[in-house]
């Protein structure tokens, strides 16, 4: 029992392990995207993916690129963006 008990909890590790190492690339690669991209809509989506990605990992890192993203759209006065935030 001990035995097998072992085994899962080794497999979640690695399966948690495994989503946080390919949403951290996905993470990395959006926001070198963000690095060189102009000001428009795409950052605005830029933002707002990193924001989703790191929600179930990082809440204060969501928060900065939420607000990042909420500046952009500020910006731009893309008010529906802001609108489908705030719901």
């Amino acid at each position: 029992m001990f035995r097998k008990l072992s085994l899962l909890f080794s497999l979640c590790f690695l399966f948690s392990t495994i989503v946080f190492s390919q949403n951290q690339q996905k993470i990395d690669s959006l926001i070198r995207i963000a690095s060189t991209s102009t000001v428009d809509t795409n950052l605005v989506k830029t933002y707002e993916r990193i924001a989703l990605l790191y929600l179930r990992m990082q809440l204060d890192s969501t928060k900065i690129y939420a607000q990042k993203m909420i500046d952009v759209s500020k910006k731009l006065s893309k008010n529906e963006k802001l609108t489908l935030l705030c719901e």
